[in-house]
């Protein structure tokens, strides 16, 4: 199995982001930047500011068809799928790394209050101090320090992350639970 690698097409040199989590395959990866492309297309509905939308998408220099991350993207592409950028991509992944750590027996997601809250605060508790959005920072000088375009737009991505998986796990779930009902009838 594959460890959880933030250096595929973009090289990151900050070591804050702890490595404990959990262990992503290639193919959860491919799936992860997949659904990151569909965050994306999602918050630029949302997302007003020229500049953080902009800062959502894969930079214009970096060819995604050599990184295995991006391979399902491009397979599946025909025009229409929005690439990522690295730093989405970035936290989609230690997204995922939280969720899968949170689920119990049989992929049934811990019971609790706030879960979606929960995963996304620890997701940003383990980006502080890292480098990320760096072509924010001369937009970050511009806002106010409590509406701090970064941190918003990393929030942002992480709970829209989040709402999708959350939304799909419990569709999963409760796909599981009517087979094992009709089974018995």
């Amino acid at each position: 199995m594959r460890e959880l690698c933030l250096v595929d097409c973009v090289q990151y040199d900050d070591s804050t982001v702890q490595m404990s989590l959990q262990s992503l395959s290639l193919f959860v990866e491919n799936v992860v930047v997949y659904i990151a492309g569909f965050v994306v297309r999602n918050l630029l509905k949302r997302l007003h500011c020229s500049v953080c939308k902009a800062a959502l998408f894969n930079s214009l220099n970096t060819d995604t068809s050599q990184c295995a991350d991006f391979g399902l993207l491009n397979v599946k592409n025909r025009g229409g799928l929005v690439s990522p950028s690295g730093d989405v991509v970035r936290l989609c992944k230690v997204s995922e790394s939280h969720f899968r750590s949170h689920m119990g027996p049989s992929e049934k997601p811990v019971a609790t209050t706030n879960l979606q809250d929960l995963l996304t605060c620890g997701v940003l508790q383990s980006f502080i101090g890292a480098d990320i959005f760096t072509g924010l920072t001369d937009h970050t000088f511009d806002t106010d320090p409590v509406d701090d375009h970064r941190v918003l737009l990393m929030k942002r991505v992480v709970d829209e992350y989040m709402r999708c998986r959350l939304y799909y796990q419990g569709k999963s779930y409760s796909r599981t639970f009517r087979v094992k009902i009709s089974a018995r009838n």
